[in-house]
């Protein structure tokens, strides 16, 4: 599905809209599948998830780091390293980067796009398996578990630009403080219920699609600081 539309020139959202649409379509298959082992053989398959154990919870000052936590962070920083360490010190992630970047100049330099595209296709695959795993012993695991979070990714990606990786970092940091913070502040002055959580995030990826539908990366922070230097 995705070769016509690159051999077309179709741009990054559409391929994330025929993305979201194959997920739709393989998220009802399950549905179906599930429904008729249950029904007709009655079959289970899906009734239960495994549990991981983490260890024990630790206590640093009047602080409590759960075991989820203790497990996912250094994972998490490590993967980030890895990932930046491949995209910039490697033959294959200059590569990489540069086919995102113009598909066409980099097959007239030698560059093999099909093979590239299968190779990130691959780690953004392996990511997203191991996240989904770990997210889902941190929350009530449900079929619709990915489409709470796409939004809140979604957002984290345009507030820091579809093709920065280090700007979607930021981005993801930006979001999480105002989704967490900001309704804290009006569920506690409001009384604004905790489940518009949702709004947030799109409230904010209306506002940067107005203001730099760019997000962060297109920012020159360097010039802003020199300039703020030159007024003082």
């Amino acid at each position: 599905m995705y070769r016509p539309l690159i051999n077309r020139g179709s741009k990054l959202v559409y391929l994330m809209i025929a993305s979201l649409a194959i997920s739709i379509v393989i998220r009802y298959m399950i549905y179906i599948a599930a429904d008729a082992g249950r029904n007709f053989y009655k079959l289970y398959l899906f009734n239960t998830l495994p549990k991981m154990y983490f260890g024990k919870t630790i206590k640093i000052a009047n602080f409590y780091l759960s075991p989820l936590f203790q497990v996912v962070v250094p994972i998490t920083v490590f993967l980030v390293f890895l990932l930046q360490l491949l995209l910039v010190k490697t033959k294959l992630g200059k590569a990489m980067r540069a086919v995102a970047n113009n598909p066409q100049l980099a097959a007239i330099s030698g560059i093999d796009i099909n093979k590239i595209t299968m190779f990130t296709w691959f780690i953004s695959g392996g990511l997203t398996g191991l996240a989904g795993a770990l997210w889902a012993n941190y929350v009530w695991a449900t079929p619709t578990i990915g489409q709470r979070t796409l939004l809140s990714i979604f957002a984290a990606s345009i507030i820091g630009g579809l093709t920065s990786f280090s700007g979607t970092i930021i981005g993801g940091y930006i979001l999480s403080f105002a989704e967490n913070l900001l309704l804290s502040f009006l569920n506690q002055w409001f009384n604004i219920s905790l489940s518009y959580k949702p709004m947030i995030s799109f409230i904010i990826v209306v506002i940067v699609l107005l203001v730099n539908p760019k997000g962060i990366a297109s920012i020159n922070f360097r010039k802003i600081i020199l300039f703020v230097s030159k007024k003082r």
